[in-house]
């Protein structure tokens, strides 16, 4: 059936599936963007709470800090609260509570790593439901190391919502109005961590484009 204009029905259908399809993942991109960035706020936020939560317990002036701590990354930070614990530095029942937020601070550290160091969009993943593919395989040297991670606008600020839980948690551990050896005050959010890692997308199921 030919439609005015010379266009055929079928085509004109196909046309609007096609623009239905890129509008979709414009605007998933658009989101997708916008959550990255309050990820990386979010991540400074909680990095920041562990430098301070790292000063008080280790009993530095913030003068000290500034010239031993201030360049250390999260993972160093963290490495660094745990060995306060490791020589009973921190109080048992203010250690159980850290441990868990170091542990799950690491997982957002690798997930903000990955999207951070292989989110370039030069290398782009896409799939029927608009989430993001990321992988390593613009930067890889190692084939047995093909990743590939799918990551939507809500996935991105899950990550974003348990930093700032981790923030206010480690806000609990330097309140002035309680001492290191007194029991820390009520969790002000108590729900478990929301976000969990992906499963890697198998390599049938990428669908990517490379720009140079």
């Amino acid at each position: 059936m030919r439609a005015a204009g010379g266009f055929t029905l079928s085509s004109r259908i196909n046309d609007d599936a096609l623009n239905a399809r890129l509008k979709a993942v414009q605007e998933e991109s658009a989101a997708f963007y916008a959550a990255v960035g309050r990820m990386v706020l979010a991540f400074s936020d909680a990095e920041h709470s562990l430098y301070l939560t790292l000063l008080m317990y280790a009993g530095m002036p913030s003068n000290v800090g500034r010239a031993i701590a201030s360049g250390m990354r999260a993972s160093v930070l963290g490495g660094a609260l745990r060995a306060l614990i490791e020589n009973d530095i921190i109080p048992p029942e203010r250690a159980a509570d850290l441990r868990p937020l170091l542990d799950h601070l690491g997982t957002l550290n690798t997930a903000r790593d990955f999207i951070a160091h292989y989110g370039s969009t030069r290398v782009l993943f896409f799939d029927d439901e608009n989430k993001i593919h990321i992988s390593n395989v613009g930067r890889l040297n190692k084939p047995a190391k093909d990743r590939g991670l799918a990551f939507d606008a809500r996935g991105i600020d899950l990550i974003s919502g348990d930093l700032r839980a981790i923030d206010l948690r480690l806000e609990r551990h330097r309140k002035p109005r309680w001492k290191q050896s007194e029991p820390l005050p009520p969790l002000p959010d108590a729900r478990p961590w929301r976000y969990t890692q992906p499963e890697p997308v198998p390599k049938d199921l990428r669908r990517f484009v490379v720009r140079g």
